[in-house]
């Protein structure tokens, strides 16, 4: 059963992220976003996603939710690495720290999802 709410989870940060993504490469090639301004946004998109996947599993958790945004976060920052790794893009301390960023936003929104639901 923990499994289909991690599916679930999951599920809903990939279609954020998908259309997040979307409408970033539609309004930088509208010339509305700057390239800069395309990485600010690419950051909030994946800490809103994040953040709302963890409150989701949280809410579904039964105890220990602290848990479950960890598992969340260690998800989303192997499974990023290893996109970076295909891609033979640089990891450096930004990365690292943006890594260490979501595992955090993972565990304190799954944290206050469980809270929520008492």
């Amino acid at each position: 059963m923990i499994y289909k709410n991690f599916l679930k989870g999951l599920a809903i940060f990939t279609s954020i992220i998908l259309v997040a993504s979307l409408i970033m490469t539609i309004l930088y090639d509208k010339d509305i976003l700057t390239y800069k301004s395309v990485s600010i946004v690419e950051f909030l998109s994946l800490t809103v996603a994040t953040f709302i996947t963890g409150f989701y599993l949280g809410l579904k958790s039964s105890n220990k939710a602290y848990i479950s945004g960890l598992a969340l976060g260690g998800i989303i920052t192997v499974a990023s690495l290893i996109l970076s790794l295909l891609t033979a893009q640089k990891i450096g301390i930004i990365s690292l720290v943006t890594y260490l960023f979501i595992i955090v936003v993972a565990t304190a929104s799954s944290i206050l999802g469980i809270n929520q639901k008492k």
